[in-house]
């Protein structure tokens, strides 16, 4: 089976939602930066020193981090499907029951050590970017399990950050800090390059198993 076609076909769509999704919100907060309607006049009371719109900036803001982390989610589970395909192909539920077996600490790394000492496949042959994978998957569990009530940021763990201090899934506008956790940030042209190391990956393995 072409496994490629259907991770590109989800990938796709992946693309299509970001696109037409975050569109919207980069809209809104344009508007608002250059004052024009509906943002063109300050709102009725409010105070001078406080920036125009400054809560519908900040929502549109926070939702445009939304859906760049929501697509990273779906990005994932795609690449995560296609291991698990390729492995029942290849040998079926035997060989993706000693997958949780190579103990690595997390499931990317146990895929890639099972694919390189048990099949002989490297991944590192593949040209895919393998750490901006890897900082996918820590982003994606950085937002599952580090949004908090009481703001609309979603930060670095220590984790994260202490492994891949420039990972490229930090906010660039904030100042690394040794004290203050950045604050997460999918942006286009990083999620852009992700979905490519998936695709390049992924081509490399199917293309390894006709071999």
């Amino acid at each position: 089976m072409d496994l490629v076609y259907f991770l590109r076909e989800r990938v796709g769509f992946v693309r299509y939602f970001y696109g037409a999704t975050v569109s919207v919100f980069d809209e809104t907060k344009r508007k608002i930066d250059e004052g024009e309607e509906p943002f063109a006049d300050w709102p009725p009371g409010e105070d001078s020193d406080t920036p125009a719109f400054a809560e519908e900036w900040g929502r549109a803001d926070f939702a445009t981090n939304v859906i760049g982390l929501a697509c990273l989610g779906m990005l994932q589970s795609v690449f995560q499907s296609f291991l698990k395909e390729h492995l029942t192909e290849m040998g079926g539920a035997k060989l993706l029951n000693q997958v949780s077996k190579m103990n690595k600490g997390n499931w990317f790394a146990n895929y890639r050590a099972f694919y390189n000492e048990k099949l002989g496949i490297d991944w590192a042959s593949s040209g895919a970017n393998l750490v901006l994978l890897e900082q996918m998957i820590l982003a994606r569990n950085d937002f599952n399990h580090n949004l908090e009530i009481f703001g609309t940021f979603v930060y670095l763990t220590e984790s994260h950050s202490t492994k891949h201090p420039y990972t490229a899934f930090r906010d660039s506008a904030w100042p690394v800090s040794d004290v203050f956790p950045s604050p997460l940030k999918v942006e286009a042209g990083v999620l852009d390059s992700t979905i490519e190391a998936v695709d390049a990956l992924c081509e490399y393995l199917q293309r390894n198993s006709k071999r």
